[in-house]
């Protein structure tokens, strides 16, 4: 089945132990004070013995933290038949048990019984906001079974339903997993509802910079969307992976999206189930966040982007590998990257090209800079626009407009105020009739 299955089981045994107390508190050993493997094993044994003291005595609570105990160490044979014995009275050995059968730890996997008894929890009327929790991690497990066919008939209308009681209305008990493949979901084209979508966007980052990439629903942010997409890859989402690498070509980061492109790339077909289970994420999202990161890959290559050599070979077996794990997202993505000829593309001319305004970052020597630059303007506009209104240019102007058509010549050689003229005329010859 998936990692995540047993990592949801180990995240319920902290849930367990705020239901009243932990297997440290109750033999009086605390694990974070043994920082050592020996001093661990020791604190670990000291604890196990308490425990089965506790159970000699009667308290039940005993049994589940004892096979809680065995759990985390991995000794799923001694831990069944101790969730076993409570099962019938206890939500959290049920849910142990319905991990254990999906994923065969203790026993022969038996995804039917698993989903039997996952079913059970997830029906039932929790007292305690502890086992609230662990019915709705539950019912995020009955959604994923539904979805994908695994101890039951593949159904995504029954796995919707489940998805909206894991998710709890958003509250802090309601899933979190399940908030985030509710997000994706209502985000796929079929079931496109981009508010909801947006809703549930507390968990699923990378299905939120998706959005914001887009603006699919929300105003669309390079800048929120860099920073959703990496928060996501580096919890090994693979398909915010491969945006965040066509965000990073598609603006000329190509050392970047070589980078991640690369990481995907190791990857194949055959790993797609893997990391859907690994990283939480529907298989098809995965196998196209593959085909994208192949792709762009096989582009760095035939280019010689992100200091990369020229291979022209490894560029050709990267397409078809792409166009293999998914021939409409490798269409789609060629387009988006495709260059042209300048009759297509008359952008590929300008040189002096602009770097997008939503990867700019804002400083505060910047503004510094910008006012006074702004001020130095506004000074010599003022200044300039003063002096052309000053005094002596209005007097200038008054005798323009108050001049008259006679012309006078300073002449302080001759007082009678006249000076001779003298024309010299040229005629060319003309005829004479």
């Amino acid at each position: 089945m998936s990692k995540e299955w047993t990592e949801a089981a180990g995240g319920l045994g902290h849930a367990m132990g705020s239901d009243s107390q932990s297997a440290s508190e109750l033999s009086g050993v605390s694990c974070e004070q043994s920082p050592s493997s020996d001093l661990q094993a020791r604190s670990d044994a000291a604890t196990e013995r308490c425990l089965r003291r506790r159970i000699d005595a009667g308290d039940k609570r005993a049994v589940l933290f004892l096979a809680q105990l065995y759990f985390d160490r991995g000794e799923f044979e001694s831990a069944r038949p101790l969730f076993a014995s409570i099962a019938a009275e206890n939500v959290f050995a049920q849910y142990q048990l319905g991990v254990m059968l999906f994923e065969g730890l203790g026993f022969e996997q038996d995804l039917e019984r698993g989903f039997r008894l996952m079913l059970m929890v997830a029906l039932g009327v929790p007292k305690t906001a502890e086992q609230k929790e662990a019915i709705h991690r539950a019912q995020y497990n009955i959604a994923r079974a539904y979805f994908m066919g695994y101890g039951v008939h593949s159904s995504e209308d029954d796995g919707r339903r489940w998805l909206d009681r894991a998710v709890d209305g958003g509250s802090r008990l309601g899933s979190a997993r399940a908030q985030t493949m509710l997000a994706m979901l209502l985000a796929r084209s079929d079931t496109r509802d981009l508010p909801k979508s947006f809703f549930w966007h507390s968990e699923a980052t990378g299905a939120l910079g998706v959005m914001y990439l887009y603006g699919l629903g929300v105003r669309r942010d390079l800048v929120a969307a860099r920073f959703c997409l990496s928060q996501a890859a580096r919890r090994g989402n693979i398909y915010a992976t491969a945006q965040l690498a066509l965000l990073y070509y598609r603006h000329h980061f190509y050392r970047h999206a070589a980078r991640f492109s690369a990481h995907l790339a190791q990857y194949g077909a055959a790993d797609v189930d893997q990391l859907a289970r690994q990283s939480g994420c529907l298989a098809r999202y995965v196998r196209r966040g593959l085909a994208i990161g192949c792709y762009l890959l096989s582009r760095c290559l035939l280019r010689g982007q992100g200091c990369l050599a020229v291979d022209e070979g490894a560029a050709r077996r990267l397409g078809a590998r792409a166009v293999e794990l998914d021939p409409p997202a490798t269409a789609w993505v060629e387009q988006l990257t495709m260059h042209g000829s300048w009759l297509q593309s008359p952008g590929l001319l300008d040189v002096y090209r602009k770097v997008p305004k939503d990867l700019t970052q804002p400083t505060v020597t910047g503004a510094v800079i910008s006012i006074c630059c702004c001020s130095f303007m506004c000074l010599m506009l003022f200044s300039e626009l003063y002096n052309f209104i000053s005094p002596d240019m209005m007097n200038d102007l008054l005798n323009i407009v108050c001049s008259v058509s006679d012309l006078f010549v300073d002449n302080p050689g001759n007082l009678s105020g006249t000076i001779n003229v003298h024309l010299k005329i040229s005629l060319p010859r003309l005829k004479c009739e």
